[in-house]
């Protein structure tokens, strides 16, 4: 995985002006599709969201 082209979650939002809450929504409501966020586990399974914009 090359995480040039992944953000955290909380860096996604900084970056596009939306709140944490916004983008865990959009994850869950399939807004942001699956295949573009992981789950780290050997970082604590912080979640990963591929950067690029989503609407």
């Amino acid at each position: 995985m090359d995480l040039d082209e992944w953000l955290s979650v909380r860096d996604y939002a900084k970056k596009y002006g939306v709140s944490i809450q916004v983008v865990v929504n959009w994850i869950n409501r399939g807004i942001i599709p699956a295949d573009c966020v992981e789950d780290l586990p050997m970082f604590n399974h912080i979640r990963m969201v591929r950067d690029k914009v989503y609407k």
